[in-house]
């Protein structure tokens, strides 16, 4: 990975340098011309004339060169002032939002913007995809981006990858995924998230993480066997994060699942209460880590081993009342249970 970072980064640089040799020629009599007659006028309009507003038609075009018909990051582009700010919306195309293409595009986008003008203090890029729904915002100080094109200029070969700004860039950079907005994902990066998951698709992922959870559900599922001999071993119990419409969605988040013993209350076995505390367990579903428990049907599968649970006795019933809390990574609190019903069983001891 470092070594394709390295090819990137010199092929970008070699392509700045470039064009910033295109961009500054020496001047010849007609240019020299035009700059004499402009220090001569005296026209209010000339005087008062932001220089920004210059910047802003040369940074578009520079902007349009590194977007060819090759390889096209977006396909709108916006540059507003905002006090010392140089504010940027770029509308993405779906095929540039990985991590590696906008990384490489913001370093891009930000040594030519100092190249071009140098009158801001920070540069603030958002990403939109073409529903005009924010991707990412990234903050990227003048200081930073001074450092990285003096560095550029003065080392053109192998030692680039040495400066210690270009370390400190890609970690700012990250920042997009973290203040993005945690609802909304394009598919290109589900794609890459949960392509290879069974029972998920990209667009179903993209899709749900759009939609905020407002109630939790758990299913005690079926006892499953997970290894080589016929008996069974324990139960696969769902955790379910749904959206005002039932649809599962993969928030991250912290469960906790307690199981107790189910024991009638009533004559006909159709009401029963919690007994004896005999399961409990706390994990975390963050990260990549979790992917590998989502189905986009079921939600998170987890394993409950038989093993596990504290003994009781042989007269009880071999079912339990399974309790879930899930806190997602704002703070926000889900409860659910199963197992209470007459006609619902969470098995936990084999039969």
């Amino acid at each position: 990975m470092k070594k394709i970072i390295l090819v990137c980064m010199l092929a970008l640089v070699l392509f700045i340098v470039g064009c910033s040799q295109q961009m500054n020629p020496a001047k010849d009599g007609s240019i020299a011309q035009k700059e004499n007659n402009e220090k001569k006028s005296d026209n209010i309009i000339d005087k008062v004339t932001d220089t920004f507003s210059l910047d802003v038609s040369k940074l578009k075009k520079e902007f349009s060169n590194l977007n060819d018909e090759n390889q096209t990051f977006f396909t709108d582009v916006s540059i507003s002032k905002e006090g010392s700010d140089i504010k940027m919306d770029f509308t993405i195309t779906p095929n540039s939002t990985s991590k590696m293409v906008l990384n490489i595009f913001t370093l891009g986008i930000s040594i030519k913007t100092y190249e071009i003008t140098q009158n801001f203090e920070n540069l603030k890029i958002t990403y939109l995809n073409n529903k005009k729904q924010q991707l990412g915002v990234m903050t990227i100080p003048k200081k930073a981006i001074k450092d990285m094109a003096d560095y550029a200029k003065q080392n053109n070969d192998d030692n680039y990858m040495e400066n210690p700004y270009l370390e400190a860039f890609w970690k700012i950079s990250q920042r997009m995924y973290d203040e993005s907005v945690p609802e909304l994902i394009p598919s290109s990066v589900a794609e890459g998230m949960f392509g290879n998951i069974a029972g998920a698709k990209a667009d179903d992922i993209a899709a749900a993480l759009a939609k905020p959870v407002t109630h939790l559900e758990v299913d005690c599922g079926y006892s499953d066997n997970w290894d080589a001999d016929a008996d069974d071993d324990g139960i696969t119990y769902n955790i379910k994060p749904l959206s005002a419409d039932n649809t599962p969605v993969p928030i991250e988040g912290t469960f906790e699942t307690k199981a107790y013993e189910r024991v009638q209350v009533d004559d006909y076995g159709f009401e029963h209460e919690k007994g004896k505390l005999i399961y409990t367990r706390t994990d975390t579903l963050e990260d990549e880590d979790r992917l590998k428990y989502f189905d986009t049907w079921s939600g998170y599968s987890i394993a409950l081993n038989w093993d596990d649970v504290e003994s009781f006795m042989a007269s009880s019933d071999d079912n339990a009342i399974l309790y879930v809390k899930f806190t997602d990574k704002e703070g926000n609190v889900f409860e659910a249970k199963d197992g209470d019903g007459s006609y619902s069983s969470c098995q936990i001891r084999e039969s």
